[in-house]
């Protein structure tokens, strides 16, 4: 099978491509082979119709917060119907209607996270600014949907293509020892970034056996390249594509996906958020 992950953006283009880390699947062995850059969204929806079977992990949130629908008094509309209405809306018009949606809420609760946010310690999917997640989303789930692909668990299709949730942070956190491993603005581009960048490459692949069940075979190139990237990007789409091939073999539960999670907000996929969701669960 083929396996991709892939680092998004929600304005890719030549500064800040969508990056995409191309593997294969075979037995226990994810062997990884390329990575892209596309520079516009034509170019990803040109991947997104690459013939399966494959499966790739995207980073971005697929979904929104069951709170925001039911306090827009939008009805109980399941994913496609809600995806479809953002797709019929710009950029800025969508970013306006979560603006205006937090102007009058107390501080605070301005904004809501998923039950998967909040085990993934990830910030809210409505956030605008900083790391632009709300814009991420409108971005890639409308384009997931009009691919045609199967997107788990919100919308399952009979589609060899199969898209999951990623969230790369959770890898990296794995062998990061605390360290920061990216940023965007050259004067934080550090040696001690690209040492922690080195610590988590190192530690994958000393660990990604026990860890994801797994072998991992990573070319010299392209782990320099992930060294080398101070933005992160390329070392991001790595690890989503050991959490797309980790759902690709994961069958209890299958795929990864917990039975009875929310189909309208969806879920992160990695073997960490099964032990959160069953803390959670005894906990409660």
């Amino acid at each position: 099978m083929h396996i991709y992950g892939l680092d998004f953006t929600s304005v890719p283009g030549r500064r800040k491509p969508i990056t995409c880390a191309g593997a294969q699947l075979e037995g226990g062995r994810l062997s990884v082979e390329t990575v892209e850059r596309f520079n516009s969204f034509p170019e990803f929806e040109a991947f997104l119709h690459r013939p399966g079977p494959w499966r790739a992990g995207f980073d971005f949130p697929f979904g929104q917060p069951r709170r925001l629908l039911a306090e827009q008094r939008r009805g109980q509309e399941d994913w496609p119907t809600f995806v479809s209405w953002v797709a019929q809306r710009s950029g800025a018009a969508f970013a306006e209607w979560l603006t205006e949606y937090r102007r009058h809420r107390p501080y605070g609760d301005k904004q809501h996270r998923r039950e998967t946010d909040r085990l993934a310690s990830a910030c809210s999917p409505m956030m605008l600014y900083g790391v632009p997640v709300a814009k991420m989303f409108h971005g890639g789930a409308p384009r997931l949907y009009a691919a045609g692909v199967s997107i788990l668990p919100m919308c399952p299709r009979p589609d060899p293509r199969v898209a999951i949730e990623a969230y790369p942070k959770l890898v990296a956190a794995r062998y990061a020892a605390g360290g920061k491993y990216k940023t965007d603005e050259r004067r934080h581009q550090t040696t001690e970034r690209k040492a922690t960048r080195d610590r988590i490459l190192d530690g994958l692949q000393a660990h990604v056996q026990e860890d994801f069940g797994f072998r991992l075979r990573l070319p010299r190139q392209i782990q320099a390249s992930a060294s080398e990237d101070p933005t992160g990007d390329t070392l991001d789409a790595l690890l989503c594509s050991v959490q797309a091939a980790w759902s690709a073999r994961c069958t209890m539960p299958p795929d990864g996906i917990p039975e009875g999670c929310d189909k309208f907000e969806g879920w992160i996929v990695d073997p960490q958020m099964l032990e959160l969701k069953k803390g959670h669960s005894v906990a409660t």
